[in-house]
């Protein structure tokens, strides 16, 4: 076989390999959904941590205001990790039904 078939052929089996990867692209796709609705489950559970971290440590400040300051940083942080969170799921819902994606559990993450 000549260098220029070899060549040729090695071309052509590049642009076939995107439509292997496609063929399993909906199943790809409902995988990566299962691992990114895990990994908000654990962002969740740490964000809500933190919020109730910061009321403990806001109970606990006596009235300093240094104490209470960094108590209500937590808190005001901890809130901010729940609605990204939260917002992350719900794009990732949506996405899903608007590219009609089969598989993945779109409900929201209870313990």
């Amino acid at each position: 076989m000549s260098k220029k078939a070899i060549t040729t052929l090695g071309a052509l089996s590049q642009l076939a390999f995107p439509l292997v990867v496609l063929a399993d692209l909906n199943d790809t796709i409902a995988q990566f959904q299962g691992y990114a609705l895990q990994a908000i489950n654990f962002l969740l559970v740490l964000a809500t941590l933190v919020f109730l971290w910061g009321i403990l440590k806001y109970i606990t400040a006596g009235g300093d205001a240094a104490k209470v300051a960094e108590a209500r940083s937590y808190i005001i942080w901890g809130i901010v990790g729940l609605a990204v969170m939260a917002s992350v799921w719900a794009i990732i819902n949506y996405l899903k039904e608007t590219l009609n994606i089969q598989g993945g559990d779109n409900t929201i993450p209870t313990y």
